[in-house]
């Protein structure tokens, strides 16, 4: 198995995702997820589709902490130049306030792009600090 550097294409898809993310705009973000898309969130969740992954955003949105964060990196890889599809992985590090603590989490996440649409993501995190 042979992986290859990926296009800023699949990268900034990522990145699209990101900032529809950022501001809650989930009608701009269900554009860049494939209907069929498959989510698999760090603390087991998981949706099947487009439309259950931003269900579970909103209720997050409704039920989470005050929270930023940060992309620390984002990079593509590709087995197959030929045949499409990108793996991008992406890293964040998001400060919430939970319980008048401060915790700092680093995340890292895995994009698979197929033809400009997100097809599968997985989520994975480390807490690192709590004040």
């Amino acid at each position: 198995m042979k992986w290859h550097l990926g296009t800023e294409d699949a990268i900034q898809v990522v990145k699209k995702i990101d900032a529809a993310w950022a501001k809650d705009d989930y009608v701009q973000m269900r554009t860049y997820l494939a209907d069929t898309a498959k989510f698999y969130f760090s603390d087991g969740r998981t949706a099947t589709s487009a439309d259950g992954f931003i269900e579970i955003l909103k209720k997050d949105d409704e039920d989470s902490p005050e929270s930023s964060w940060t992309t620390d990196y984002a990079y593509s890889v590709d087995l197959d130049p030929e045949g499409g599809g990108e793996h991008v992985q992406a890293g964040f590090t998001v400060t919430e306030v939970k319980d008048s603590l401060k915790v700092i989490t680093k995340y890292h996440e895995s994009y698979y792009i197929i033809e400009g649409k997100l097809v599968m993501w997985n989520s994975y995190d480390m807490n690192v600090k709590k004040d």
